[in-house]
């Protein structure tokens, strides 16, 4: 679930994992549009210039491996 201004969306992400050293790697790449959100995108310059509404975000979450 990604928040943003309030709007709350489900998303599926395909995670990249790797073993490093006993830490678990994950990473991965989604394309969000802020629309979805609510959102418009901004304009400058009396509309001359325009944010793209299209975003990308990248995650990496690290995880240590401890034996017991």
């Amino acid at each position: 679930m990604i928040e943003m201004a309030g709007e709350k969306q489900f998303y599926t992400v395909n995670l990249n994992n790797k073993l490093n050293n006993n830490k678990l790697i994950s990473t991965a790449t989604m394309d969000l549009c802020i629309t979805d959100f609510g959102l418009e995108a901004p304009e400058k310059f009396f509309g001359m210039v325009k944010v793209n509404e299209n975003i990308e975000v990248e995650f990496r979450i690290e995880m240590n491996i401890y034996d017991k």
